[in-house]
């Protein structure tokens, strides 16, 4: 009985010996441990990561950092502190399972405009893990909101007949989740005529992962010049970061 108890714990031991040894090989930053199969991507993440943290370190002083969940509500009390009870607009682009569109909806006595095609991209996630048609739910809508009112079909399609529907709107939120670069900058221009003045935009990739200089943090950079907006908070848990528009 002894000895079978004895040879239990051993095997325990061991195991638990194994799994600590994979786990730092997987977590170490030498090359010499990686393997073959994951050293260039996961080195590509270290670096861009790195990269991420220099580019944005500047900004840091001025802002705030908060964990996603309390990010995206800050977002949204900000923008409507700017609210002066005029018809201003709310607007979500990228949906998915509806998770950040009931929560921002939730704090709204208006509607939020929604916008998404539930086919998933259009196009690949470059420099990111994600090709043309992830994220598709195949049309099927999932429950959102009584004051949602959605916008469904390609994006590209959709905003123009919006705004032709209604030129004399004036943003003063917007959640950002489309992630592609070429998505998010036909976006970001088409709306920034009608952005009023401290209007929020709240970005759900923009920094602290892999290919955030190609995505929506390029489409910003390329559709606003730098004294346009200020950096208000960073998710210390994700990739989230709040800006407002001067």
């Amino acid at each position: 009985m002894k000895k079978n108890i004895k040879k239990i714990i051993l095997f325990l031991l061991d195991t638990i010996r194994k799994i600590r040894t994979i786990y730092r090989n997987y977590t170490s930053p030498s090359p010499l441990v990686y393997s073959p199969g994951h050293y260039a991507y996961k080195r590509f993440i270290d670096e861009e990561l790195n990269e991420s943290y220099l580019y944005f370190k500047k900004y840091f002083y001025e802002a705030i950092f908060l964990p996603k969940e309390r990010l995206r509500k800050y977002a949204i009390e900000t923008a409507l502190k700017n609210d002066k009870g005029e018809n201003k607009y709310y607007m979500e682009f990228g949906v998915y399972t509806g998770e950040s569109t009931n929560f921002f909806s939730s704090k709204l006595n208006k509607n939020l405009n929604a916008f998404d095609s539930f086919e998933g991209f259009n196009e690949d996630w470059v420099g990111h893990a994600h090709a043309s048609g992830d994220f598709s739910l195949n049309k099927k809508i999932p429950k959102l909101n009584k004051n949602v009112s959605l916008e469904i079909g390609w994006v590209q399609e959709t905003l123009p007949n919006f705004i032709k529907l209604n030129p004399d709107m004036k943003i003063n939120f917007v959640h950002m989740d489309m992630d592609t670069y070429n998505t998010s900058k036909f976006i970001l221009e088409n709306i920034k005529p009608y952005l009023e003045h401290k209007a929020i935009i709240c970005f759900d990739e923009l920094y602290n992962f892999e290919g955030w200089k190609v995505g929506e943090f390029k489409a910003l950079t390329e559709t606003f010049n730098e004294n346009e907006f200020t950096y208000k908070c960073f998710s210390n848990d994700g990739a989230q970061v709040v800006i407002e528009y001067n």
